[in-house]
């Protein structure tokens, strides 16, 4: 049977993480893996800020191990990535991306143009649609795409790290466990992230900004020691040469993960709000985390969620005796990214649109060189406008392709009139970029502000702008006092002119205890150049 080796890899903000997998149409193995340390500064948030370093950094150690491979899959982790649950009528297959994209611009307004949008689909075909979205602003997978570029390895795939662990689990689970519903907690160096998972299907995710390095901090803090006197310390385990006992570090893992804690808590009531008591069963979390705190960790979380707390037991093929299984969970993500689901339609990948949006662009490229050329030499053959089009610009393969679509025209005419078309085309796209540069689409700065903004019990479910440019939030509460926080949060944030909350209705039991609150705020967002005013 056929098989190809891939790779995949997770882009973390202290670790590299790096799968070579062997994958058949029946089969998926792991080979190996290698874990590196990422440059400094060379990622914040989840997306890549240098991106040369990155690239160099990687492409040393695939040489270095002859990792070599035909495919490449990324997992992205960003802050910017929001997901959302799809519910839509009966559609035809080629009918789901557009109505997907225009539920998503009612709530989101200019993220069609802006970002990239995928969805995994979980309904059969003539049924309801049913599945996750995920949205990723373009300027930061560009960056992926990049540093794929800088590999030279074809780019396959994009994922989402929530969606890369729940396949992990999936696939590990034994068949009598796999339609269950579980926590996912991803604890990373900066970001963690909390999903849910039923029967597979990745149901909502959130991120947290906090991680292992807050711990880290609090030991150096605490000790006096340096950075990586207190990593090799957690890695280790070993906690007794700076006098500290297992109450001191619980105290610290406290402090260090109680907003992780607290998602869990939000997710879970979330969940059991919205489902019948049948349907909101949770057997246990599932934990990937940094090596040195797993089962402190696993104690914590289980206690503060009251659930039991799992660990995937990922194995690779063993290629000597001496050599083991077993593999770090750390790596999980960078594995999952090169999986094709087991339930579903179709998988997530982010790659697909931005890469048409790129084709796009040279597309435009290539006809403003032509216009440039037409102006310059009017009066000379199409033959002689490709030869001066590879003479300017080298034998390249965008010149090239310039070249065969100039001599696909038979007239000048004809082909004036196609330019004529690309330079409106090119206005348009340019008229676009100015407004997602000048942040007058609210959709490309909303979401971080909310993310931000928001406090762990609030749940942000829709949003809107009116014509006089304010925006709408729509959401729930499982506290009431929560709000008055949010709104106090989004007006430090410097971006918010005026925040005004209404239309909070509560919503009761049977008994009459107050289940949540769905609530309104107005935005007026500043101007630009309002932040550093006064």
């Amino acid at each position: 049977m056929f098989s190809k080796k891939i790779i995949g890899i997770d882009i973390g903000a202290k670790y590299i993480k790096i799968a070579l997998v062997k994958k058949s149409k029946r089969k998926h193995e792991v080979i190996r893996t290698l874990t590196v340390y990422t440059p400094s500064d060379g990622v914040v948030d989840g997306e890549i800020r240098d991106v040369d370093t990155v690239t160099a950094r990687i492409r040393s150690a695939l040489r270095d191990l002859k990792f070599k491979a035909s495919e490449l899959y990324f997992t992205i982790n960003a802050a910017s990535v929001v997901t959302r649950e799809v519910k839509l009528p009966a559609l035809k297959d080629s009918e789901i991306d557009p109505a997907v994209e225009f539920e998503l611009s009612q709530s989101f307004p200019g993220i069609i143009q802006s970002h990239t949008i995928s969805t995994r689909i979980y309904s059969e075909p003539g049924m309801p649609v049913e599945g996750t979205a995920v949205f990723c602003p373009n300027k930061v997978l560009n960056d992926f795409v990049e540093v794929a570029r800088g590999l030279l390895i074809p780019l396959k795939g994009i994922d989402f790290n929530a969606n890369a662990l729940a396949k992990v689990v999936h696939h590990y689970l034994p068949p009598e466990r796999k339609h269950e519903t579980f926590l996912i907690v991803d604890i990373g160096y900066t970001m963690s992230q909390v999903s849910l998972i039923s029967d597979g299907k990745l149901i909502l995710s959130r991120n947290i900004s906090s991680g292992i390095a807050r711990y880290d901090n609090l030991i150096v803090n605490r000790v006096g020691v340096t950075p990586d006197q207190a990593v090799r310390a957690r890695q280790n385990n070993k906690y007794d040469i700076f006098d500290l006992g297992r109450e001191d570090i619980d105290n610290f893992i406290n402090v260090a993960f109680s907003s992780v804690a607290g998602q869990i808590r939000s997710i879970l009531d979330y969940y059991r709000y919205n489902t019948t008591s049948d349907e909101s069963k949770i057997s246990g979390i599932f934990l990937f985390t940094n090596r040195g705190l797993d089962s402190l960790l696993a104690e914590y979380l289980s206690q503060a969620a009251e659930l039991p707390v799992e660990f995937v037991e990922l194995k690779k093929t063993k290629r000597k005796r001496s050599e083991s299984s077993e593999l770090n969970s750390s790596v999980a993500a960078a594995i999952g990214a090169t999986m094709t689901p087991t339930v579903g339609q179709r998988d997530i990948n982010l790659l697909p649109k931005l890469k048409e949006i790129r084709e796009a662009t040279l597309r435009r490229i290539k006809l403003t060189r032509v216009a440039a050329l037409i102006a310059a030499v009017a009066l000379l053959s199409l033959a002689i406008y490709g030869f001066l089009v590879l003479r300017q610009y080298g034998v390249t393969a965008d010149t090239m392709s310039v070249q065969e679509e100039i001599i696909k025209y038979s007239s000048i005419n004809e082909t004036k009139n196609r330019l004529r078309q690309a330079t409106a085309l090119l206005a348009s796209a340019e008229s676009v970029l100015e407004k997602y540069n000048s942040d007058d689409i609210p959709g490309t700065w909303i979401f971080d502000l909310v993310s931000t903004a928001m406090p762990e019990s609030v749940f942000a479910v829709s949003y809107s702008q009116t014509e006089d440019g304010k925006v709408n939030i729509s959401g729930v509460s499982k506290n009431l006092t929560d709000l008055p926080d949010f709104v106090y949060n989004l007006k430090q944030s410097g971006k918010v002119e005026k925040a005004v909350l209404s239309n909070i209705v509560s919503r009761e039991a049977e008994d009459g205890s107050i289940i949540d609150y769905n609530f309104t705020i107005e935005i007026i967002p500043k101007k630009a150049g309002a932040e550093n005013e006064g």
